[in-house]
Formats: structure tokens, C-alpha cells, sequence
């Protein structure tokens, strides 16, 4: 459950946010190999002020950059354990997004060959199995801001928000066939409809500025003025995002973006005990301490709120 803590914000605004998981384990976990996304994508909209990032029980830890320009930190835990936090801090001041008026050509991009990542398939999102869906859905329109705000409503109108009848690899065309989803079931349709029309798009992972709950997904498509521009099925927004969304990682799908992935050694089952995520609109830096705090006072309500 997400929950709404304040209005939209229109000026350049400093944002404090704070992502906190924790996982338990049925067996003593003797090493713990993760891939971290959860730092701050650097762009003209976001500028990264700073960020930390850490686990419990703390872990050997290096940072790079992938292909797609994603901070990524890889942590290894090597102490037995069987519970691990993991949390990340930070503030960005977010510049708000606006679309100019007008509308350009839905026409092939000069610059479409540094792009091709973002035209072509990958398993989850495949613009082959929808081309004929794309072509009846964009009809006849020439023009590129129409046709994917046209794609967003119609995804927005058409895709049932719902949890629990899809997982991170439930591809493209059964979302479409099942008729409901979450934001990335959501962004992935919207992506392949219109990579199939010749627009590259690329996904986007991060978080809701307005929400405290779980991480959102979104979307960007190139236009040849400006760049790349966002677009949310989940709000049916093209554009003009305001200060909404914070990033964290791009990709051509949720695999590229995964904000947490890896694998243990352990002779039990690995289970997630609670994901949260929330910013705030002040310029505090949030300590990591603070994060955790948070997160487990969180947990406890929950827990009392299911109490019979």
C-alpha cells in the first residue's frame, strides 16, 4: 500500500529520500553477493546532492557504472548471518519537467542508431508480438507527443492495476492477454506498442516523490528536440511530470533496473520481510540509521494492524 504525503511540488525542489529492505533466512547465509541500483541516475532534471548506501550485516562493497549509466554497488556479505537490511539514503534537487507546446514528426530519428538498445526486443519486452495491436491502436496519426500519449491512455484506460496476477517476468503480450498488472507490467506494454511503431524507449525504475510504499516504474521515449521525456501509464502523464518521479536506474526492461539482485549460500530459503520507500520534500539529509529506524517502526504498526 502506498500512501499520499502531500501535493505536488512545481519549483526546483530539494528531495530527501530513503529505501529500506529486509530479508530473512530459514538457514545461516555464509556469503551474500548483491547488485545494488539504488542510487540517484545523474541527469539535467535530478541533480544527485549525495547518497550512501549500506547493509546489515555490512559487506565488502565497490561501485561502477553498467552500459546504461546506472550507479550500481555490488555488496558482499561474507558473515554468517540470517537477516539483511539493506538500505540506501540520499537528496537530489529535482527540476521540474514541463513539455513544450507543440508536437514534432513521428519520423526516424537521426541519432536512432546510438539508440538501437532501446528499438529492439528483450524477453519481457518483445515489439514483434504486438505490431499489429500497435498499428491498429496509433492509427493514422503522423505525429510523435500524440501517438505516445494516445499509447499511455490507452494503457492507463485498458490495464487493470492489480497485484498478484504477474511477476518481474511475466513478458509484454500476456499482460495485454490478462487485461491488468502493476506500473512495470504497465510501462512494459506501453515500451514494446511503441518500440514496434519505431520509438525507442527505455524503462525506468525509482520511486514516487508523492508515495510512501514500494518502487514505481515508468517510462522515456526519445524526441528529437529535447531528448528523452518521461511518461507514466499509472498516472497518465506525458511529459509534464512535474516533480514526481525520482530515478534510479534506465534500461531497455525491469532487468536492467532491478534496484536488488543476486544470489546467497545458504542450505535454507531466503524470504523478503518488508520493502519500503518514501521521500520527503525537505532539504535534511536523512541518516541510514534514521532510514532503518523508520523502516522497523513501519513494521511494527503492520504487525499491530493485523493482530485480531
Amino acid at each position: 500500500m502506498q500512501t499520499d504525503v502531500g501535493p505536488a511540488i512545481t519549483n526546483e525542489t530539494p528531495v530527501s529520500y530513503a529505501h529500506v529492505a529486509r530479508y530473512r533466512y530459514s538457514s545461516d547465509v555464509v556469503d551474500n553477493d548483491n547488485f545494488l541500483r539504488l542510487a540517484p541516475y545523474y541527469e539535467p532534471h535530478q541533480i544527485v546532492q549525495g547518497y550512501e548506501i549500506t547493509t546489515r550485516p555490512y559487506g565488502g562493497q565497490v561501485s561502477y557504472k553498467d552500459r546504461f549509466g546506472n550507479q550500481v554497488h555490488r555488496v558482499r556479505v561474507s558473515t554468517h548471518h540470517r537477516e539483511l537490511v539493506i538500505a540506501a539514503v540520499g537528496r537530489v534537487d529535482l527540476v521540474p519537467w514541463q513539455l513544450p507546446d507543440g508536437d514534432v514528426p513521428r519520423e526516424i530519428h537521426p541519432l536512432i542508431g546510438q539508440h538501437m538498445d532501446f528499438l529492439g526486443p528483450t524477453k519481457l519486452v518483445n515489439p514483434d508480438n504486438l505490431a499489429s495491436f500497435a498499428a491498429q491502436l496509433s492509427g493514422v496519426t503522423p505525429w510523435l507527443v500524440e501517438t505516445v500519449t494516445s499509447v499511455v491512455a490507452w494503457v492507463h484506460n485498458n490495464i487493470e492495476y492489480r497485484r498478484g496476477n504477474t511477476t518481474v517476468t511475466t513478458p509484454a503480450h500476456e499482460v495485454l492477454k490478462l487485461g491488468s498488472g502493476v506500473c512495470q507490467d504497465q510501462t512494459h506494454l506501453a515500451i514494446a506498442i511503441l518500440r514496434s511503431l519505431g520509438t525507442p524507449c527505455r524503462y525506468v525504475g525509482g520511486i514516487k516523490t508523492k508515495q510512501i510504499g514500494e518502487t514505481h516504474a515508468w517510462f522515456e521515449f526519445l524526441h528529437p528536440d529535447i531528448g528523452w521525456v518521461p511518461a507514466d501509464c499509472t498516472t497518465n502523464v506525458v511529459g509534464n511530470t512535474g516533480v514526481n518521479l525520482l530515478k534510479f536506474a534506465i534500461g531497455r526492461d525491469y532487468t536492467d533496473t532491478s534496484p536488488v539482485s543476486g544470489t546467497f549460500v545458504s542450505q535454507g530459503k531466503g524470504t523478503v520481510d518488508g520493502v519500503l520507500n518514501w521521500a520527503n520534500f525537505n532539504p535534511v539529509n536523512q541518516s541510514i540509521d534514521d532510514a532503518i529506524n523508520w523502516f522497523l517502526t513501519e513494521q511494527q504498526t503492520k504487525k499491530q494492524e493485523i493482530l485480531p
